[in-house]
């Protein structure tokens, strides 16, 4: 395995349970990354390797452009190889698997270079599409770009996995050559042992866990907060996260200001799911977007309502199509949003509305997703034995 970052972040997050759910299934892993934040994975072989010489963006930005080459992360690729390549080789891979995003294409183009070095097969992992939609990146001609970046390795993939049918498509719409006949729909596995939560609480808290960047605004939940709290002048919104919200740049009133609290990053997570009686997630307002926030799968491991914002035909709402009862969406019509929050919050005194998630969450489970990546590496390692006997 290569990538950026295990453990931490959105995306490390994604793939720590991932490199978990792999080593639960008996396979011997070599991870390589640039920043490992796991405490115990003590049967996980895991090199560490932080990236040095980073290009700065603009540099980078105009290499993308005028090139179609990306070197914000370039010497990290060149480092790896001539320092770990002995390791590699000795570990003895089948198998060549990078799990990138799009701010990781080092992780794409370093593990090309190893599965050709070694003629073994290769499987990217793309938790986000390259290029992001229309509305992720200002600069539209960097954004168009980007995809010549990873076309090499998109090429040369015996199997590529992306999280939903829409960022699939999506991806393939940006590109002149087939990959739908060599990938598969992977979601972004969660846990299956979730947090125990005490009962509700008695005050009306509603929380958002995350941040608010690119596409992904804060406008809508903020001004639909504002419309429900003319009727209930004591419900609180709290916002946990790395965010840097100017409240008065916003049209909401001086009563919501004071009831809207704003809390840096904690690891205390069960303390925060606790004293909320409704968590949120915000999709971006734009066309056609593909993305389903990490932190959604999370809520459903929870016995808390969910209110989801987002468009009606996005990725988010066909994942969750079924659940009535303990999930509450709404588009980004603030006045819908008010509507939304205070629906959501009479929704959650019953414990067993919470049961219907539990076919979604088997087929989101870790062990389900492991088992599934397992089943298509060795489909892949076989054909490319079969070939080259």
């Amino acid at each position: 395995m290569v990538t950026s970052e295990v453990g931490k972040s959105a995306g490390g997050k994604v793939i720590e349970n991932i490199l978990k759910g792999l080593i639960g299934e008996g396979h011997e892993l070599l991870a390589i990354c640039a920043e490992n934040n796991l405490k115990n994975a003590s049967s996980a072989n895991i090199i560490k390797v932080p990236y040095r010489y980073v290009f700065h963006q603009r540099i980078d930005k105009i290499s993308t452009i005028l090139f179609h080459v990306s070197l914000r992360h370039r010497y990290w690729q060149y480092f790896v190889i001539r320092h770990y390549k002995k390791v590699i080789r000795e570990f003895k891979p089948q198998l060549i698997y990078p799990i990138g995003s799009g701010g990781s294409i080092a992780v794409l183009n370093l593990g090309m270079g190893i599965a050709k070095s070694l003629r073994v097969p290769f499987a990217i992992h793309l938790l986000d599409p390259i290029p992001a939609q229309k509305g992720w990146e200002t600069y539209e001609n960097y954004r168009k770009s980007r995809v010549h970046t990873i076309k090499n390795a998109l090429k040369y993939a015996d199997l590529i996995i992306m999280g939903n049918p829409q960022m699939l498509e999506f991806q393939q719409s940006n590109l002149n050559f087939d990959i739908l006949s060599k990938s598969m729909v992977v979601p972004d596995p969660v846990v299956a042992n979730p947090i125990k939560l005490d009962s509700l609480p008695a005050n009306n808290k509603l929380t958002f866990l995350g941040s608010f960047y690119g596409a992904r605004k804060p406008d809508s939940l903020l001004l639909g907060f504002s419309k429900y709290i003319e009727k209930d002048s004591n419900a609180i919104l709290q916002i946990v996260g790395l965010n840097n919200i100017q409240l008065n740049n916003f049209s909401i009133s001086e009563k919501a200001k004071q009831q809207i609290v704003f809390q840096k990053w904690t690891s205390d997570l069960k303390m925060v799911f606790e004293q909320a009686k409704v968590l949120i997630d915000v999709d971006a307002d734009i066309d056609g977007d593909v993305f389903i926030s990490s932190k959604l799968k999370e809520y459903l491991t929870l016995d808390r309502v969910i209110l989801s914002i987002t468009r009606q035909n996005s990725p988010a709402r066909k994942m969750l199509t079924g659940l009535t009862k303990s999930i509450v969406f709404s588009g980004h019509n603030p006045i819908e949003v008010a509507e939304a929050i205070e629906k959501a919050l009479n929704a959650g005194s019953d414990i067993s509305i919470f049961k219907e998630r539990k076919t979604l969450l088997t087929y989101l489970s870790i062990e389900r997703i492991a088992s599934e990546l397992s089943t298509n590496f060795e489909r892949i390692i076989n054909k490319k034995s079969l070939l080259s006997d």
